[in-house]
């Protein structure tokens, strides 16, 4: 501990020199008169100072004889509080010793201050969410939390490129080329939670269809904690607003925290987006984890209906899931999720009888035998249809060291199987094409975190859109015709102390969407390569 006694002496005895030096250079002292009596000689101001010179009968000399004993008095008073001082700080240094040296409480997470949970996890701000605590981005108490408004958020920017890019536009007037600069998502959250109610707000901006600002998720709930701590969910909560819809891992899980550039391609065809409007029950008992919840069933980003519902039935979604510590390395998550709902097919109007010319010659001549006729169609009402969709998931999470660097692994996968549940890659109607269509996915990762700085993964998924489809080749039909997709996608990311990463992802596709030039399917070239730099606010 620096003391300051040394340093008050020196100074003192630097403010007395001067006084020293005049008392010395001044001449003798006369004697003083009979009536007056003779003024005493100056004390030393420090043992190593000279001996001061009887100070001369001038009012002059008495003031600086005053001045250096007050100057005194204040560097011992000075002196007294430093020593105070130093007390105060001894004390606190014991105090802080012995809260050193209780035993661990349980750790709970810092207060937050950013929107990346990190390891792959999802939103600890989502109830019932399938994934285990972040290391960031949870509240230390409830307490903590009901102090202010928590308000965090991401941009990310990504340039992509992609095989299948033409420089034409789509017959809907959408450019098809996609070699190009974008901003994919820029979410700004806010967030609050009182003793039995919490509200989330979340607005989103992007540029993939031209500039765009949207509202994402808006959450009001009510809730009861319980013994849970703000760590993890509540035991109860009931949100009415618009949330993710809980069917899987994947769609639970933030885009800020998952390493891939996207969900896999079944999850994406089956929920365009994990958005929709609905009421939810959800909480945490335990390990156990679950979620229920009622939606339109026109999720965002689902054509003309998005997030609006044009028939009064309504889908019901949920999942049931473990959130396990097996041990200290070893972190396991898992869930079944299910799907009940109804699709909606629109209204036709009728056709009247019509005479139709087609000039199959190309001659520019009419002849009877290009002549046919179109019967009538009659109208027909708008219909509903039945969809269903099953899904599994899981993560196994395990932490280790090498070289005294820390390191994770993790494991993921997920398994689905649905009817009529596509409305983002091939729209699935059976009213249109008469008969349900089958889909089959599975998506397995794996994601290992090197240190604090890089992270390299592979993720493989697999999605057919139509386990029944047929194929006609020389006007005959041909069973079957396989319309799945497979994607390869290595990943290597890049973090800056949680706080930004830079991701590159190549997808390998392989599928047979392609024509050769007699017309038998092929692979299409569709390969994409995508870079994208996220920053968290």
């Amino acid at each position: 501990m620096i003391t300051y006694r040394p340093l008050a002496l020196v100074f003192a005895s630097l403010l007395a020199s001067p006084s020293l030096a005049l008392a010395q250079d001044a001449k003798p002292a006369q004697p003083a008169p009979p009536n007056e009596a003779p003024v005493a000689p100056a004390a030393p101001s420090a043992p190593a100072a000279p001996p001061a010179a009887p100070a001369p009968s001038e009012p002059a000399g008495g003031s600086r004889a005053q001045q250096v004993r007050r100057l005194s008095e204040q560097v011992t008073a000075q002196q007294a509080e430093l020593d105070a001082q130093q007390v105060t700080i001894q004390r606190l240094e014991q105090q802080m010793k012995a809260l050193e040296a209780r035993p661990a409480t349980p750790a709970t997470a810092a207060p937050a201050t950013a929107a990346e949970p990190t390891n792959g996890t999802a939103d600890a701000s989502s109830p019932g969410t399938p994934a285990r605590l972040p290391k960031e981005g949870a509240r230390e108490t409830v307490e903590d939390a009901r102090k202010g408004l928590l308000i965090y958020g991401y941009v990310q920017g990504q340039f992509q490129t992609d095989q299948s890019s033409q420089n034409e536009l789509a017959q809907d007037g959408r450019p098809l080329n996609q070699n190009r600069f974008l901003i994919p998502r820029a979410r700004l959250v806010a967030e609050r939670e009182w003793k039995m109610a919490s509200l989330l707000l979340e607005l989103d901006g992007n540029t993939l269809n031209g500039p765009g600002f949207a509202l994402q998720r808006a959450e009001a709930s009510i809730l009861h904690r319980g013994s849970n701590p703000a760590t993890l969910p509540p035991q109860l909560s009931v949100t009415l607003g618009q949330f993710r819809v809980p069917f899987g891992d994947e769609n639970l899980q933030s885009s800020a925290v998952r390493w891939f550039t996207e969900r896999s391609l079944a999850s994406r065809a089956m929920f365009p987006s994990e958005i929709d409007l609905g009421l939810r029950v959800a909480g945490a008992l335990g390990w156990f984890r679950y979620s229920v919840a009622a939606t339109n069933g026109h999720p965002l980003g689902t054509g003309d209906f998005a997030l609006s519902d044009p028939d009064s039935s309504k889908d019901l979604a949920g999942r049931l899931g473990v959130v396990v510590k097996a041990s200290k390395l070893l972190d396991v998550t898992g869930g079944i999720s299910s799907l009940l709902g109804r699709g909606f097919h629109p209204e036709s109007g009728g056709v009247k009888s019509q005479v139709q010319w087609n000039d199959r010659n190309g001659d520019g001549i009419f002849q009877p035998e290009e002549v046919t006729g179109v019967d009538a169609v009659a109208a027909r009402p708008s219909s509903t249809y039945r969809r269903f969709a099953l899904g599994f998931d899981g993560q196994v999470s395990l932490h280790w060291r090498l070289f005294d660097m820390p390191q994770e692994t993790q494991l993921g996968g997920a398994f689905y199987v649905a009817n009529n549940m596509d409305r983002g890659l091939f729209l699935a109607d059976p009213v249109l094409i008469g008969r349900d269509t089958r889909h089959t996915g599975y998506m397995l990762s794996l994601v290992q975190e090197v240190g604090d700085w890089v992270v390299a993964g592979f993720r493989t998924d697999f999605y057919n859109p139509d386990s029944d489809s047929s194929d006609f080749q020389n006007a005959k039909p041909v069973q079957p015709n396989d319309r799945s997709i497979q994607t390869y996608s290595p990943m290597l990311g890049l973090r800056y102390q949680r706080r930004a990463r830079l991701v590159f992802q190549y997808d390998i596709v392989r599928d047979k969407l392609g024509r050769d030039e007699a017309g038998i399917p092929t692979d299409l070239k569709n390969d994409r390569m995508t870079v994208r730099l996220q920053v968290n606010l």
